[in-house]
């Protein structure tokens, strides 16, 4: 099973966050119900704990299956082909992170991934400011149709990096927590 998350922010002005599956190693999704003694209009919400990579280093073997390098083309083509107002937005966002191009180079895989970690160390230091934005994220199994899971008014708890000398890669930490608010309009589709 592989995952990816896509940030969708009204914010222009924003960093362009899109994690492959290359960069996501563990995605948890969970949904938080209400305390007992909660009254009924208190809301459940979601959050997500996402373990990702730090690309330090990738071997030629291991560039020609990375996902985007082997998909970007592929990926773009499914969003627009849904035809709602969350894939238009999914495919534009693909496009402006990636500057319309069809096929990946090493040095771009390095420098999406940078921008990625730039842009979650950034939202999550922007938490102050209210910046709660929206996330999808497509979980892709073998020969079947992804799950995509659409979460409105989330913000990052908490972000956290590391690394070691003795590895080429490093490893990230992110948790998303979501707005408690009744306009939420969360969509899953399996």
């Amino acid at each position: 099973m592989r995952f990816r998350l896509y940030v969708l922010d009204k914010n222009e002005s924003n960093e362009k966050i899109v994690l492959s599956s290359d960069e996501i190693k563990i995605c948890d999704i969970k949904y938080v119900p209400k305390e007992i003694g909660d009254n009924a209009k208190t809301l459940s919400r979601k959050e997500v704990h996402l373990i990702g990579k730090i690309i330090g280093e990738i071997q030629q073997d291991q560039f020609e299956k990375i996902d985007f390098v082997k998909n970007l083309g592929d990926i773009q083509e499914a969003w627009k082909e849904k035809n709602n107002e969350i894939s238009t937005k999914t495919a534009s966002l693909i496009a402006n992170k990636f500057d319309g191009i069809k096929v990946i180079s090493l040095d771009d895989i390095f420098k999406s991934n940078r921008e990625n970690l730039k842009g979650l160390r950034n939202w999550c230091t922007s938490f102050n400011m209210n910046d709660y934005r929206n996330i999808m994220i497509e979980r892709i199994g073998k020969n079947i149709s992804p799950d995509l899971f659409y979460f409105e008014n989330m913000f990052i708890h908490s972000f956290e990096e590391k690394g070691s000398i003795d590895e080429g890669n490093g490893e990230f930490i992110a948790i998303f927590k979501q707005k408690i608010s009744s306009e939420n309009n969360d969509i899953i589709e399996s």
